[in-house]
């Protein structure tokens, strides 16, 4: 399996700085000697090279150093912002410790708190002044909405999937949508 991995970045168009950007190809650190000389990245990573494990190991100690829930919430976004692969493995492997910070309570309050905490676009934001051209909004998302959480900007209501397509009712009391994009890209079959 490592091998594939190696062989899948060595065929990857995305290099250098651009692939250090892009949270689904972006494995920090854990990038080989080979993998930086192959992707153009010597130089722009610290030279020691650490596995997903210890990334891992560093995540939980610097989120464990916080206090505040919301810190939390928002360490734990930058990461899914800058390593995808790293933000679910540290996710999945302590699931009972993560799973307040992404769910409930804390993401209730994150939703009050999100103009304080927005730092980068995880989604297509739909608001009540895009009434009559949401098929024009969808158009400038590069990927396929696959889900679309609808939100009068106090609560999430439950998620109801639509495909993109589907014409789409808007309440007048809803203020914004967002349509989160499959995380599986249309390059990984």
């Amino acid at each position: 399996m490592q091998v594939e991995k190696a062989h899948k970045f060595s065929e990857a168009p995305t290099r250098g700085l651009a692939l250090l950007q892009d949270p689904t190809l972006n494995r920090g650190t854990a990038f080989t000697e080979r993998e930086r000389d192959a992707l153009g990245l010597r130089g722009l990573l610290p030279p020691h090279v650490l596995s997903q494990d210890e990334q891992a190991t560093r995540v939980l100690i610097n989120l464990r150093r916080l206090a505040d829930p919301l810190d939390k919430f928002v360490a734990l976004n930058s990461l899914h912002d800058r390593n995808e692969a790293l933000f679910f493995r540290v996710l999945c492997d302590h699931i009972d410790e993560m799973q307040p910070l992404v769910y409930t309570p804390t993401v209730g309050l994150a939703c009050q708190k999100f103009g304080n905490i927005f730092q980068r676009p995880r989604g297509l934001f739909i608001g009540a002044n895009d009434r009559g051209r949401i098929e024009q909004v969808l158009r400038n998302w590069p990927h396929p909405a696959q889900l679309i959480v609808v939100t009068d900007d106090q609560n999430v209501l439950p998620p109801r999937a639509f495909s993109a397509g589907t014409n789409i009712l808007i309440p007048p009391q809803v203020r914004r949508i967002t349509a989160i994009p499959s995380p599986i890209s249309s390059t990984d079959g």
